[in-house]
């Protein structure tokens, strides 16, 4: 048997998130990767559900794999992306 606090991480396509599988994983430590570049039937985001914070949204099967590899190896996701100001042109 499988229990859902057994679930170290889920990965869906991105409007896919308000399947049963995600919605009964939201409140436990599982991470919910979100692929944007899956398109499917459903139009259930992250963003529609308000669990921005709970979902982290990747563009590719491959960007989620790339996380995946980081949170097992125990790496902060905030170090994989970081939030730096755009560069301006420098005018001599």
């Amino acid at each position: 048997d499988i229990w859902r606090d057994d679930i170290d991480a889920l990965v869906v396509p991105a409007g896919a998130c308000g399947g049963p599988a995600v919605l009964s994983l939201v409140d436990t430590k599982t991470l919910i990767i979100a692929v944007q570049e899956n398109i499917c039937a459903m139009s259930v985001t992250p963003a529609s559900l308000e669990l921005d914070d709970r979902i982290i949204v990747v563009r590719s099967y491959m960007e989620a794999l790339g996380l995946l590899a980081a949170h097992k190896a125990g790496v902060n996701f905030a170090c994989l992306t970081p939030k730096i100001a755009s560069v301006r042109d420098l005018k001599v």
